[in-house]
C-alpha cells in the first residue's frame, strides 16, 4: 500500500479516529477484511475538485447486485498528492 496520509498527519473525521497514518490504515483494513471477508464496496461516482474528492457508493456483504447495501459518501482533501484528511458519511435510513 502506498502513501494514504499527508506527512503531517491530517486530520480525520472517519468512524474510526483512532486510524492515524498509514501504517494504521493498513491494519484497519486488514482487521475488516478479516472479520468480513465478503465486505463489497461499490463506487458509483467519483467527484474531485482542486484537492476535494468525493466517493459516493454502497458498501454490502456479498457481490450479489440484488442485496441491498448500505449508502455511503466518502470525502477525501488531498494535499502534496496524499490524503490529508478523510470523512466518511453512511446512510441512516433503513
Amino acid at each position: 500500500m502506498g502513501p494514504l496520509r499527508a506527512p503531517d498527519g491530517g486530520r480525520s473525521g472517519h468512524a474510526h479516529p483512532e486510524v492515524a497514518g498509514p501504517t494504521d490504515v493498513e491494519r484497519a483494513i486488514e482487521q475488516i477484511k478479516a472479520a468480513q471477508p465478503a465486505l463489497h464496496f461499490h463506487i458509483e461516482r467519483i467527484l474531485a475538485d482542486a484537492d476535494r474528492i468525493a466517493a459516493i457508493g454502497s458498501v454490502r456483504q456479498g457481490q450479489d447486485p440484488d442485496t441491498p447495501g448500505t449508502g455511503m459518501i466518502w470525502l477525501v482533501r488531498m494535499a502534496d498528492g496524499q490524503m490529508a484528511e478523510m470523512w466518511t458519511y453512511r446512510s441512516t435510513t433503513r
